[in-house]
């Protein structure tokens, strides 16, 4: 057996290589400027010091321009806005780049300044094909407001590909070793992104999913799991170890990831949520209740492979859950076996 399971892991990474490796360049952490990153001391009115102040462009050598506000133009357009921070499109004006502002509420940058740093620390320092590529952060004096500079990956999330496209097989195998790839990558190097869902992955034009929004990502502590004072996420995509009534006392692993990971697979699959409610202030208790204490049958999905993958991917329990290996080798064994809807 254990041949036969190194056998298919080799098959997988053909696999998946077609994928990550894409990219002109091989995916990197710098796991250095990370570390330095995070490291930053928090200032006395809670922010820290911005250190990625040079716009980082990549042609055929990377080379660094000014990034400040009087360096862009176009960013009064409003493309989406949160309780935590406003995202406007520009251009950089030196380099003609489309781009895309993150800029942080002012109130919300002071009380949580480990989650907008964490976000510009854990972008800054990544290269990979499937994570927005971050160009760099400053403080707009102006508005008194952190604003991280980001790649524009356009318009088309994995929402509007679901509402257009449910059930393509082709899509979810896609979708599935892309974002598993991406996700033990981010695991790898101690991260954790807290937030998946469909709204949080984009489409490229050459058809490859890129993960956004690292706003409530945290860092991986004490032998590979972490503590965290908020649960964070979206709360039907959530995992149910971070709605349990003593979740003050638990610590969670990068399997809150493949839960969420396995919610949004199944409403591609399906067209539909996995809680069968509404979020709304009316709902709360019967969506916590039924994700901690519900098992998912997921009897809509006809393809008996896929239905018990998922299945693994929303255990309760969190150490018995499908892990990144388990999914290697069912996409080794199941990736000639998928036809478009």
């Amino acid at each position: 057996m254990d041949v036969i399971r190194a056998c298919l892991a080799a098959i997988l990474w053909n696999y998946v290589n077609a994928f990550v490796m894409s990219s002109s360049e091989e995916p990197y952490f710098n796991k250095a400027g990370f570390r330095d990153c995070m490291e930053q001391p928090l200032l006395k009115d809670g922010s820290y010091n911005i250190i990625h102040t040079k716009m980082k462009l990549e042609s055929n050598h990377i080379h660094e321009v000014q990034c400040a506000p009087d360096h862009f133009s176009g960013v009064n357009t409003i493309i989406a806005q949160s309780s935590s921070a406003t995202v406007r499109r520009g251009i950089h004006l030196d380099s003609e780049t489309a781009v895309v502002f993150k800029e942080f509420k002012s109130a919300y940058a002071m009380a949580s300044a480990r989650f907008v740093r964490i976000e510009e620390c854990a972008l800054s320092a990544i290269h990979h094909p499937h994570i927005v590529k971050h160009y760099c952060t400053f403080f707009n004096s102006a508005s008194e407001k952190i604003v991280l500079v980001l790649e524009d990956i356009g318009d088309w999330s994995l929402f509007e590909a679901i509402n257009e496209y449910p059930g393509d097989e082709y899509l979810f195998m896609d979708l599935l070793t892309q974002m598993s790839v991406t996700l033990q990558f981010l695991h790898s190097f101690g991260i954790v992104h807290r937030d998946i869902k469909p709204e949080n992955i984009m489409l490229r034009s050459s058809n490859s999913f890129v993960l956004i929004d690292f706003g409530l990502a945290v860092e991986l502590h004490l032998e590979d799991s972490t503590f965290c004072e908020l649960p964070g996420g979206t709360l039907i995509y959530l995992a149910p170890e971070l709605l349990d009534v003593k979740w003050k006392s638990k610590f969670f692993t990068p399997a809150v990831d493949w839960y969420s990971l396995g919610v949004v697979l199944y409403t591609q699959m399906t067209g539909q949520n996995l809680i069968p409610y509404d979020a709304t202030e009316e709902n709360y208790k019967k969506i916590v209740d039924m994700i901690r204490t519900h098992s998912f049958a997921m009897k809509n999905i006809e393809n008996l492979n896929i239905r018990n993958l998922l299945r693994g991917l929303v255990r309760k329990d969190p150490s018995s859950r499908s892990s990144f290996q388990q999914i290697q080798q069912w996409i080794a064994e199941n990736k000639h076996n998928y036809k478009s809807s």
